[in-house]
C-alpha cells in the first residue's frame, strides 16, 4: 500500500505514486488521506483508489463509495492487545482493520535493551522470531490468516472512457463555450479524472464533436450519470444543442 497525506504536494506525489504502483505486479492500493469530501474527490480525480478519513468521515464515506473507492475504517489497538473475541466483535461491526499501533517496537525494545546478555547474531535471531510471533497471532485473533491467497482474486481498479460523439445545432463558437463551461463543471464531479471536449479532425466525419470523459471506475458511470452537477449541465445545455449523439462507455482489454 503506498500512503499520500492530503496537503499541497497531493497534485504533484498521487500521479507519480500511481505510476509506480501500475508497475507492480502485485494488488497494490494507493491511499489518501484526507479531511473532506472535496479532498476525496480531488484525490480520486489524482489517482487514489483508497481513502481514510481523518475528519468528516462520513461525507468522505459517501464520496469514495460513489466511486467504487475503498473506504478504511480503522481502529488502533493500545495498552494490552485485544483478544480474539474482542477481534471478532469489531470486524463484525464492520471494522476491516486493526492497527497495532506500537505492539512490534514494544516487543523489538525487549531484545534491545542495554545489557543484555548473548551475541548479536543471537539477540538478532530471537528478535525476528519473537516479531514472526507477535504477527502470527495478530493475524489469528482478528481471523486474517490463511486468506494471503486472496489477492490473487483482486479485481483491478480499471478506468472506464466515457465517449460521447455528437453533432451540434449550433454554430461551432457556441459549441466551443459550452464545451470549455461543462470542461470546468464536470471535471469537479467526483470520480472525473480527465474531460476532453473536441472536434474531428477530417471534415465530413459522420459526428463533427466528442467528449472523453475518464472515470476512475466502472462504479463512477452510475454516480456520474446521477450528480446534480452532471444533470444540470447534460440537461440545460448539453443536450438542447445536441440531439444527434451517441454515448459509448469503454474499457481497456484485460
Amino acid at each position: 500500500m503506498f500512503t499520500v497525506y492530503e496537503g499541497a504536494h497531493l497534485a504533484h506525489l498521487l500521479p507519480a505514486v500511481e505510476a509506480c504502483a501500475t508497475r507492480i505486479r502485485s494488488p497494490a492500493a494507493v491511499r489518501a488521506v484526507v479531511s473532506s469530501a472535496e479532498a476525496a474527490a480531488a484525490a480520486l480525480r489524482l489517482g487514489a483508489n483508497c481513502l481514510t478519513a481523518t475528519a468528516d468521515a462520513a461525507s468522505v464515506a459517501t464520496t469514495a463509495e460513489a466511486c467504487g473507492a475503498y473506504v478504511e475504517r480503522a481502529i488502533r489497538a493500545v495498552g494490552d492487545e485485544p483478544s480474539s473475541d474482542e477481534c471478532a466483535r469489531l470486524c463484525n461491526n464492520g471494522v476491516p482493520a486493526i492497527h497495532h499501533d506500537g505492539l512490534l517496537p514494544r516487543r523489538a525494545a525487549e531484545f534491545l535493551r542495554p545489557g543484555r546478555e548473548g551475541s548479536y547474531e543471537d539477540t538478532l535471531r530471537q528478535l525476528r522470531q519473537s516479531i514472526a510471533a507477535t504477527v502470527s497471532a495478530c493475524l489469528r485473533r482478528s481471523g486474517s490468516a490463511g486468506h494471503a491467497p486472496a489477492a490473487a482474486a483482486c479485481r483491478a481498479w480499471v478506468p472506464v472512457e466515457h465517449t460521447i460523439l455528437f453533432n451540434a445545432s449550433a454554430e461551432e463558437a457556441e459549441v466551443r463555450r459550452m464545451a470549455a463551461r461543462g470542461t470546468r463543471v464536470l471535471a469537479n464531479v467526483p470520480g472525473v479524472r480527465r474531460v476532453f471536449a473536441g472536434r474531428a479532425v477530417t471534415d465530413g466525419a459522420k459526428y463533427r464533436y466528442c467528449w472523453i470523459i475518464r472515470f476512475a471506475s466502472e462504479r463512477v458511470i452510475d454516480s456520474y450519470r446521477a450528480h446534480p452537477d452532471h444533470v444540470a449541465f447534460a440537461d440545460g445545455e448539453f443536450r438542447p444543442r445536441a440531439s444527434d449523439r451517441i454515448s459509448i462507455d469503454y474499457k481497456e482489454f484485460g
